[in-house]
């Protein structure tokens, strides 16, 4: 591990990193507390302060990289992190070489498919610290966005209880603080890539394949269009975007299909997640794979007892990068590509890294008094 003092040391070189998003994983580091297995901070106040600067920096970051981002190997791939901080660290311990907290010496590309909140017990840790290492190194690290990357998610606290990020908001900074940092973290995801590419070979996305009914097909190219909107809430009743909210809700949102399930001539079906989301087979795979030129298609949203799975003829591979996952005892995957080849690696889980998500006061309590958006 990296000692606090070669922190400073670091932050005080000719070529430091911006001083809040590296004073915020300082801050995180120090604050970490094996005895209780979480966080203690000295100064909340301050702390939350710094993860606000941090978000506007982030923001202005990601809303300058377009939808569709292509990217070059070497990389290393991660899934749904949903507030493991331990796994993530983990993970980030094993593919960045000699504590390169910061990520200077790294040659190696970063890429997240999503859902880093939610669920688990950090995820304000989780995905603070992700957005501070994109603004200190924002073309070493890529973020796409994940279903949870959404206010109407992350926000239903009736569905996610104490596991909800914006109850953890709540709990730790208070209703007034609390609120201002779970917006101003949802700003930050509206503005989140959707999809991705590798070598453009391998195309990457949280969910799956955006729907297809026919004619010519320019899915990959409507969603590249510089005009394409950002979305704030994915799931709502806002009569506008209507048809570019529900492309990404494919993408944020489908599953591949169960091999049993009758799909339509295209290769898409219905989802049990809800009347507007979809599952995709073998044939959607086929063609889109065709279409694009892909070899491989990468995605997470799904928990797999070994971290990863490999589905639909071998081209589909689901990556989950948090063990453990809801006490389920499955393990948590990532992937390196380099020169052409796939190497997988694989955490099992290790009972005790991160508690049970409890709070002093309810979801419900919290919610009364505490505004912000709802799934509509």
């Amino acid at each position: 591990m990296l000692q606090l003092q070669d922190m400073r040391n670091y932050m005080n070189s000719p070529t430091q990193p911006p001083a809040d998003p590296a004073r915020l994983i300082e801050t995180i580091r120090r604050a970490a507390n094996p005895t209780h297995n979480g966080f203690t901070y000295e100064n909340l106040p301050d702390f939350c302060k710094l993860v606000i600067s941090v978000c506007n920096m982030c923001r202005e970051v990601v809303a300058k990289e377009p939808l569709f981002v292509h990217l070059k190997s070497p990389i290393t791939v991660f899934g749904d992190i949903h507030g493991n901080f331990a796994d993530m660290a983990y993970f980030l311990e094993k593919v960045v070489a000699f504590d390169d907290v910061m990520l200077k010496y790294t040659t190696q590309h970063l890429l997240f498919l999503g859902d880093y909140v939610d669920r688990g017990a950090f995820s304000l840790e989780c995905v603070m610290y992700l957005f501070a290492l994109k603004v200190i190194n924002p073309a070493k690290v890529t973020l796409l966005r994940g279903n949870h990357e959404s206010p109407e998610v992350n926000g239903d606290m009736d569905v996610y209880g104490y596991s909800s990020f914006k109850y953890q908001c709540l709990d730790k900074f208070g209703r007034d603080r609390g609120i201002d940092v779970w917006l101003a973290v949802n700003e930050v995801f509206q503005f989140l890539p959707v999809i991705g590419d590798i070598d453009k070979k391998i195309f990457c996305v949280h969910g799956g394949l955006p729907q297809y009914s026919g004619g010519d097909d320019k899915r990959l190219e409507i969603i590249a269009d510089p005009s394409f909107p950002r979305i704030p809430v994915v799931q709502c009743n806002d009569p506008t975007n209507v048809a570019q909210r529900m492309m990404v809700n494919d993408l944020l949102w489908s599953d591949p299909a169960p091999p049993d399930q009758q799909l339509d001539r295209y290769g898409f079906g219905p989802n049990p997640r809800g009347p507007d989301i979809k599952t995709f087979g073998s044939r959607a795979v086929d063609m889109f794979c065709e279409r694009y030129n892909y070899q491989y298609i990468f995605r997470a949203h799904q928990e797999k007892a070994d971290g990863l799975r490999l589905s639909d003829n071998a081209r589909v591979v689901t990556i989950f990068s948090t063990s453990d996952y809801a006490g389920h005892q499955n393990g948590a995957g990532c992937i390196l590509v380099n020169n052409g080849k796939i190497r997988m690696a694989i955490k099992k889980p290790q009972r005790g890294e991160q508690k049970e998500v409890k709070g002093p006061v309810s979801p419900r309590t919290l919610a009364k008094s505490a505004p912000g958006l709802c799934r509509a």
